[in-house]
Formats: C-alpha cells, structure tokens, sequence
C-alpha cells in the first residue's frame, strides 16, 4: 500500500515545484536548498529508499552520516529537507516529515546578539567623549561604520576612502563629520 502511494506521487516535479517556490523567496535560499536536496536524494539512492519513503530513523541515520561537515552545515541541510518534508505532506495526505521532532540535528551555539546604540545613548556618548572619540563616534554614528574602518579612513577633497572587513567603502563627507 505504501509503495503504490508513493508512486502516484511525481517526486522529482514535486521537487522542482518547491525548490522554485524557494526561489522565488531568495536565490540563496532556493540555491543551498537545492544542494541540501541533491545530497538527500544522493543518500537516498545509495540506501534504495525512495525519498518519499524516509522515516524517522532513517532521517536520523542521514543526519548522522554528515561527519565531515560542520554542525551549522548539518543544520542547513536538515532544515532544507525538513522545510521539504513539511511542504509535501501538506499536498499529500498520509506523508509524515520525518525531521520532525529528531535529536539527531545538531544545537547550534547561540548567534551573539548586535548591539546598536540609540540615538540617545550615542548623543550622550558624545557629549561626554574627549575630542578625538568624539570625532570618532560622529564619523561612525553619521556614515554607518565599524571602528575597523575608522582607523583606515582617508580623507581628500570632502570625500572619504576606507576599507572595512575586506570591503571598499566611500563617499562624499558630510558637513557634519568634516566638522567633527
């Protein structure tokens, strides 16, 4: 009975439809979710297990075979085919996802949370900063940059030049950061 479900199924035009519902929300996405699937299906074929046919075990046992990759590429992986899992069983009635629920996806680490001033805290900084990190906070508050490209920046002609984390940046000098 499970086989004959599945095969009324069109797998890969499944497939294909979700990944360009992904695309159409972002290239990126649509692109890491179609190398987390082509790897899916590449383990799926090695077993002989139809993709459709996949169980809770089985999904563990695939999240356990990525010992070569990171545990954030585990987790992308995982979450692309559960992403898939959850779509599918949403069009046909009898399919489960098996990711759902599983241990086996690796915990990730805690992203560390970005701190921005308001616009209060930084007009408070500067009121109560010498002079020169004054000069410094206007420069980074008014253009948008990390201290890295503080340090860096050039000044010629009322327009600036630096490089933060590898990346060009420059621009015309604001008449509030040439008097700062």
């Amino acid at each position: 009975a499970e086989q004959s479900k599945l095969a009324g199924i069109d797998y890969p035009a499944e497939r294909e439809t979700f990944l360009e519902l992904a695309r159409r929300r972002s290239a990126h996405t649509e692109r890491a979710y179609r190398r987390a699937m082509g790897l899916y299906d590449e383990w799926c074929e090695r077993l002989n297990v139809h993709p459709l046919a996949l169980d809770a075990a089985g999904a563990d046992d695939w999240t356990a075979s990525m010992i070569d990759v990171s545990p954030a590429t585990v987790h992308l992986r995982v979450n692309a085919a559960s992403a898939f899992w959850t779509w599918i069983e949403r069009r046909h009635a009898g399919l489960r996802n098996p990711f759902r629920g599983t241990r086996a996806r690796p915990k990730l680490k805690p992203v560390r949370e970005l701190v921005v001033p308001s616009a209060k805290e930084i007009e408070t900084m500067k009121a109560e900063a010498p002079p020169l990190l004054r000069a410094a906070i206007v420069v980074m508050s008014e253009l948008g940059l990390r201290v890295g490209g503080v340090c860096e920046m050039t000044v010629s002609r009322g327009r600036y030049q630096t490089t933060s984390k590898g990346t060009q940046i420059s621009g015309e000098l604001p008449d509030t950061v040439r008097k700062a």
